[in-house]
């Protein structure tokens, strides 16, 4: 969420995924006269459908789904771990050898990216 005051105007953006769906909301307000947008969907997207299992995993993990190109596993500072291009729709990375811990998958679609989360043990 982002609030932005300008004066008497109070204008707020903020988005949500938890649908599947990035569905973002502007408001603007006027604090002085109390006259408002109201609260408008400005964006309404799908997000690429992906699926990451097992999770958690040890060995391999797989990444499938409609128009999978490749995905990139990153830890929790934003360090590339490990990266792989798809075959067949589907990426299968060998995790055996990277620390356990929680990472960040970022998986490129031909319909934009999806970030995941997964555990290695």
């Amino acid at each position: 969420m982002t609030v932005c005051m300008a004066q008497d105007t109070m204008t707020a953006v903020w988005g949500d995924v938890r649908t599947g769906k990035l569905n973002v909301w502007f408001q603007r307000i006027a604090l002085k006269t109390g006259t408002h947008t109201g609260v408008q969907n400005i964006v309404n997207e799908s997000l690429p459908a992906v699926d990451v299992y097992p999770n958690p995993a040890t060995n391999d993990l797989t990444i499938s789904g409609i128009g999978i190109m490749a995905a990139a596993i990153y830890d929790n500072t934003g360090k590339l771990i490990m990266q792989q291009k798809a075959s067949a729709g589907k990426v299968i990375l060998n995790v055996s050898r990277i620390p356990q811990a929680d990472y960040f998958i970022l998986i490129s679609t031909q319909l934009g990216n999806v970030t995941r989360q997964f555990t290695k043990l």
